[in-house]
């Protein structure tokens, strides 16, 4: 009886995990099509992404977070997708994706639960920890700071920026 409960569990665990994973991989192919762009270089990530979170989490508590993605960058372009632990995560440090991620498109994408999490004790809650009407409200409230006329100095630090965008299914597109 209990081997029987266990292998249904198992079986039905199977088959959400498959329904996931084809129902993001159609999203991601509509977004691909929607916008006419190349799809991501898939970056493998061994053991279901278990030694790369590791790495994140020691490079974020070592705060040496910003080259450590710097060094993946450089091993593997400017846009890349990686999954890790059953969440496909898009890089990007191309300015063209960036703006479209920030402002143009920033309805069909999220900053997903694991950065948000990461992020929040940091900045609180905010235009860096918010999606959605959140992140509308923050940006409205802040948009007049980042006029030309009131920025001054220079600006070549942002000039590296870089996004992880979530591109998630349940978004529109």
């Amino acid at each position: 009886m209990l081997s029987q409960l266990f292998t249904t569990l198992l079986l039905i665990g199977g088959v959400w995990l498959l329904v996931q994973f084809l129902s993001g991989r159609q999203h991601r192919q509509k977004v691909i099509q929607k916008f006419r762009c190349e799809p991501p270089v898939q970056v493998a990530r061994p053991l279901l992404g278990f030694i790369e979170l590791f790495k994140y989490v020691k490079a974020f508590n070592s705060h040496t977070f910003i080259p450590y993605a710097q060094e993946m960058f450089d091993e593997s372009g400017h846009t890349f997708r990686e999954t890790a632990l059953g969440e496909s995560f898009v890089w990007t440090a191309e300015p063209a994706n960036i703006r479209e991620c920030l402002s143009l498109q920033f309805k069909n994408f999220e900053l997903g639960a694991f950065r948000r999490q990461m992020a929040l004790p940091l900045f609180g809650k905010g235009i860096f920890t918010s999606d959605g009407k959140d992140w509308v409200h923050f940006r409205t409230a802040m948009r007049p700071s980042f006029k030309k006329a009131n920025l001054g100095g220079d600006l070549d630090m942002f000039e590296g920026m870089w996004v992880v965008a979530d591109i998630r299914p349940g978004y529109p597109s």
